[in-house]
């Protein structure tokens, strides 16, 4: 059954609506927002992003372009087309300099190709401070960070206190205990380690991962 999406957007102090009458998942829009193929959601985005109006402006406002672009940009990222979704989280940002996922996009952009090359990663922390400053509260910002500090810089004590501002803010997900719980064990607080890897378990009595590091900080002691 085919209905109308209706998209709030933030920018600045303001917000736009933006209403797409008959949506459905058949409607590029919705393929574009929600299909998980992300060869669907790209060529669907592309097609939103090349609709004209009738006097062949852009169909939508810039800045809701701008979050499709960004769309299509992490589409490309998880098929490790790393160049493509760059150039797609560049024009968003040039759209709207104000839209935190773009840079938080980027900057996995930016870790991902280095990894994959053998570059440098730290240009992408530039991109997450970005982020950061514009939705202090984006709990997800706060561990792109800690991430950051944990593999890039090893400097675990920051890793540590941007996990742990990201649960404050509400993320209570196994993978934030697991990199908190890992940095942790680096620092050698075995304590803490194992209450992390506690608190997975208590959510999925069967991960493995946090019951081997129980054992083994256990077999420590």
């Amino acid at each position: 059954m085919k209905g109308v999406l209706l998209v709030l957007l933030s920018v600045g102090a303001s917000t736009l609506a933006f209403a797409q009458p008959g949506f459905g998942p058949a409607d590029p829009v919705w393929q574009c927002s929600y299909n998980s193929d992300a060869d669907v959601r790209i060529a669907a985005c592309t097609v939103v992003i090349e609709q004209k109006s009738a006097d062949a402006q852009p169909l939508y406002h810039p800045m809701i372009m701008a979050h499709f672009i960004t769309t299509r940009g992490s589409a490309y990222l998880s098929k490790g087309e790393f160049d493509l979704a760059l150039a797609d989280f560049d024009k968003a940002i040039e759209i709207n300099p104000r839209l935190s996922r773009a840079y938080l996009g980027r900057s996995e952009a930016y870790m991902s190709r280095a990894r994959a090359k053998g570059e440098d990663q730290s240009p992408a922390l530039a991109d997450i401070e970005k982020a950061i400053e514009i939705a202090p509260n984006n709990a997800y910002a706060f561990s792109r960070r800690g991430l950051y500090y944990f593999h890039v810089t090893q400097n675990f004590p920051r890793a540590v206190a941007d996990y742990s501002k990201a649960i404050s803010l509400g993320d209570r997900s196994g993978s934030i205990y697991r990199f908190r719980g890992l940095a942790y064990e680096k620092m050698g607080m075995k304590e803490s380690a194992i209450a992390d890897y506690q608190q997975i378990l208590s959510r999925s009595p069967h991960d493995r991962f946090a019951a081997a590091g129980i054992r083994r900080l256990q077999s420590k002691q």
